[in-house]
């Protein structure tokens, strides 16, 4: 009879080893399809946040667009308001220059009349003192 301390008589018999590596072989080969699996999925998933990735870079770009063209819209309105509002300041300045010429003139001829007013006062009162 063999020990059963004796390495050699724990061995597995040929027909055991045989089995036993026909097994391992299937799982080896059922892990190796897995794997192969998941690097599909991977791949899947990678061209997927590929295509989002460049969904986002094109609506930003349209986004980016969409600003600019709206920033160059705001920015010829502010232009338009601005020259609207010189035009108007510059009409102003002109009314007030011929608002003033007009009143400088009519004070102009008040003053002249009432200093014919008081040069012929002062020539009655003359006359009159020396009657």
């Amino acid at each position: 009879m063999q020990d059963p301390t004796d390495p050699v008589s724990q061995r597995p018999q040929t027909e055991e080893m045989h089995w036993g590596v026909i097994y391992l072989r299937e799982d080896l080969q059922d892990m190796r399809n897995e794997i192969r699996g998941l690097l599909t999925r991977i791949d899947e998933i990678r061209t997927a946040i590929g295509d989002e990735i460049r969904g986002i870079y094109n609506r930003l770009d349209s986004l980016s667009s969409a600003t600019s063209e709206e920033f160059r819209r705001v920015h010829q309105r502010i232009g338009e308001t601005s020259s609207a509002i010189g035009d108007a300041i510059r009409g102003l300045h002109q009314h007030i220059d011929e608002t003033s010429s007009a009143f400088s003139s009519r004070l102009d001829s008040y003053f002249r009349w009432t200093m014919a007013a008081i040069v012929g006062m002062v020539g009655v009162l003359a006359a009159l003192i020396k009657l």
